[in-house]
């Protein structure tokens, strides 16, 4: 039987935090056809849009976009420091440089002017030289699309960006077009005013700035994402420094990367995979599609290319006295690792064969319990608590 579309849009909202950042907030209930779950859905019509069109954004491999912090080790510490970084990005005021409240800096004089009035503007004066303990005074970043993209709607983008996020505050932000790939360099005052507190840029901030820079892109007609990397599969290999500037000057063949664990990626995993089955037992055969491009696309990521092996799967429980819940966990254990999205492709596009198979367990209660979706049973994980059996 085919699903309808309120089933299909419940269990996408259900499992949308662990793929993509908040505000998708999964319910407690187990995701069937219950009316907790029904509820959501027709509530939520305008974010189950959402996560289909980010889905399907991801799925097509969308350009990602880039916000970095470029401070260095004393970079945006007194007003010294500030003023460098003010005559590097502007080019020595070649470059026209615009602020705040969108007045334009395209000389020495003006920007001579504006270093004397940064030092001085806010409630407490920047001392020229680093202080011991003092935190930073600014905070540099650089927005940055693919090439080919139009520089001025991506410096548009940062300037919306930038009166949504930082209203009362005072920051500086310049184009440059000398690379291949548009990036917009911003200087940002991070003190704290009477209306706002002193600016933080954690993890969280710098995805939520991802997110409205590219929601920025969209508005104008440019194709942009911002997801997460263990979200499109991608684990991150850092090159240590010393690496990075010996190749930079001597080019050499790039070294093998080290092996990818599966099961570091498994919440990412299993997401997919349930989205994929229910999309491909829908009513509508545009999510039917949707189901086969995220199957192509987990197989063609680092993780998604390494089957899972029996040293990646959750060790047992270390209690052996009671065999019927060792049993039950290792059913759990082999369940939530099936090796559905895994199977050699056959050159043709997905079926609905093909993904049947996934997994049909939920975590529920903190991840202590998995559910049967087609059975009222609860399993006990591998991790689970002794006292649980109790």
């Amino acid at each position: 039987m085919a699903y309808p579309k309120v089933y299909v849009d419940g269990i996408l909202l259900n499992w949308a935090d662990r793929l993509f950042p908040a505000p998708y907030k999964r319910p407690r209930s187990a995701p069937g056809l219950s009316p907790v779950l029904l509820h959501l859905a027709l509530r939520s019509g305008g974010k189950a849009a959402r996560v289909r069109a980010q889905v399907d954004r991801t799925a097509r491999k969308v350009p990602e976009v880039m916000v970095k912090v470029t401070n260095k080790k004393s970079a945006g510490r007194g007003m010294a420091a500030i003023r460098e970084h003010l005559d590097y990005i502007s080019r020595n005021a070649k470059i026209e440089m615009e602020d705040q409240d969108r007045e334009i800096f395209n000389d020495r004089q003006a920007l001579r002017q504006l270093k004397e009035s940064w030092q001085v503007s806010g409630r407490r004066r920047i001392p020229d030289e680093t202080e011991n303990g003092r935190g930073l005074d600014a905070l540099n970043l650089m927005f940055s699309m693919q090439p080919g993209t139009p520089p001025e709607l991506v410096k548009d983008a940062v300037r919306d960006l930038l009166q949504e996020e930082f209203r009362g505050r005072e920051y500086l932000f310049v184009l440059h077009t000398d690379k291949l790939h548009p990036h917009v360099h911003v200087c940002l005052k991070t003190e704290a005013t009477r209306e706002l507190p002193r600016l933080r840029h954690g993890r969280k901030e710098l995805q939520r700035w991802r997110e409205g820079f590219a929601e920025n892109l969209r508005q104008r007609g440019i194709e942009a994402n911002a997801t997460p990397r263990p979200t499109r599969g991608q684990p991150r290999f850092p090159v240590p420094l010393h690496e990075y500037h010996r190749d930079r000057k001597t080019p050499r063949p790039p070294s093998p990367p080290p092996p990818v664990s599966p099961h570091a990626f498994q919440p990412q995993r299993d997401a997919w995979r349930a989205m994929a089955h229910v999309l491909n037992r829908s009513s509508r055969p545009e999510d039917v599609g949707l189901a086969k491009r995220i199957v192509a696309f987990w197989r063609s990521t680092p993780v998604g290319a390494v089957a899972p092996s029996p040293s990646s799967l959750p060790p047992e429980p270390r209690n052996h006295e009671n065999p019927e819940r060792l049993q039950r966990a290792r059913i759990a254990a082999a369940r939530l690792n099936h090796p559905a999205l895994f199977e050699p492709d056959p050159g043709n596009p997905a079926t609905r064969r093909q993904i049947e198979p996934l997994s049909r367990l939920r975590h529920v209660s903190g991840g202590d319990l998995v559910q049967d979706r087609q059975n009222p049973e609860l399993l006990l994980q591998p991790h689970a608590r002794g006292h649980l059996e109790r």
